[in-house]
């Protein structure tokens, strides 16, 4: 066991753990003997990233070094698989036919589906993979609404849809959960609305995209903007109430 993130971050690598990883894959393989594999993989990074500095070039053989010190063996114990309890692989809220077959080929399982359970036909519903929570971001984007300027950059830059903005009448935000907040639209053409800006906690990978384009931040200290990646753990429970309220609230009419 490797604990990859948080080297990364200690290496000033952000998300990225390839390197560290590649070090523990050859470090547990012993496929090149562990002083060959470290040499070998600090040439391929001054060669791909020498153009970048030599400062990440150092910064990633950091990594291979701490990689290398910080796998650790974990013994595991019997496991009765019947009796632990596995959370589902799919909502409850998701249709039958999800719940039926497209689960079990969530769980490895589609070779021991009959046939019969596929449509006779070949055809499929759609939007399935909404379904699909893969959960594997550490940290997703939280909104600070206080110093948005609703210019939606982080919801055109999103490569999976996972922020998404609403605006809706005041009304329907009147049962709102205390934690999704919402602002007063500063378009012209929609005054008397609410803006609202929602996160998908379980379908976000932690891209860090939305950070990067947002151009709103706090005049005291620039390094806040208007959307902060922060840990997922400590938000996901909050976010998917949040997101389901805000998966519910009323498209805008576009006729008007």
């Amino acid at each position: 066991m490797i604990n990859a993130a948080k080297i990364a971050r200690e290496c000033g690598l952000a998300a990225r753990i390839n390197t560290v990883m590649q070090m523990a894959f050859f470090h547990l393989t012993q496929i090149l003997p562990g002083d060959s594999a470290l040499a070998e993989l600090q040439g391929a990074i001054a060669k791909s990233y020498s153009s970048k500095g030599q400062d990440l070039v150092e910064r990633n053989w950091q990594a291979l070094a701490l990689a290398r010190e910080s796998v650790e063996e974990v013994p595991l114990q019997p496991v009765n698989p019947h009796s632990a309890n596995r959370p589902p692989v799919v909502s409850d809220a998701a249709p039958d036919f999800v719940k039926t077959v497209t689960a079990a080929m969530l769980a490895g399982l589609g070779d021991a589906l009959p046939v019969s359970a596929l449509p006779p036909d070949g055809t499929w519903p759609m939007g399935t993979t909404r379904w699909e929570k893969r959960n594997i971001a550490e940290e997703i984007p939280i909104w600070k609404e206080e110093l948005c300027t609703q210019c939606n950059h982080c919801v055109a830059a999103c490569p999976h849809s996972a922020i998404r903005a609403k605006v809706v009448p005041p009304e329907a935000m009147e049962n709102a959960p205390a934690s999704l907040h919402s602002l007063d639209v500063k378009s012209r053409d929609m005054r008397g609305q609410k803006y609202v800006l929602q996160v998908a906690p379980e379908d976000c990978t932690g891209c860090n995209l939305c950070v990067e384009v947002c151009p709103a931040k706090d005049r005291q200290n620039p390094e806040i903007k208007a959307i902060n990646m922060m840990s997922r753990l400590e938000h996901v429970e909050e976010e998917k109430i949040n997101y389901d309220f805000f998966l519910n609230l009323p498209e805008i009419d576009r006729s008007k």
